[in-house]
């Protein structure tokens, strides 16, 4: 509990400032639109949220384009796994 005019507690300020790093990178990672997250922070822009949240938007780019490759090429990417897979063991 705080009085008034006397500062707030620092692990207080921490806590509330982990909450709110949590709850975006979940966000991100949940696949929320930076834009969407952006706002929900009350960020001017989203390449501030971005520039934060490199680590995770790296994470979930990867992922996407994992699952755009399958769309893609379904069948094809598994046969070329399959092939891929077996040449190492030939050459092992």
């Amino acid at each position: 509990m705080t009085f008034a005019g006397s500062p707030r507690p620092r692990a207080f300020r921490a806590d509330l400032h982990g909450l709110r790093h949590s709850s975006a990178t979940a966000a991100l990672v949940a696949g929320v639109p930076v834009k969407v997250v952006s706002e929900r922070l009350g960020h001017a822009t989203t390449a501030i949220t971005s520039d934060l949240y490199t680590h995770v938007l790296g994470a979930t780019d990867r992922a996407a384009a994992d699952q755009a490759a399958g769309l893609i090429l379904g069948p094809l990417q598994r046969d070329h796994d399959r092939l891929f897979a077996a040449c190492w063991q030939i050459g092992a």
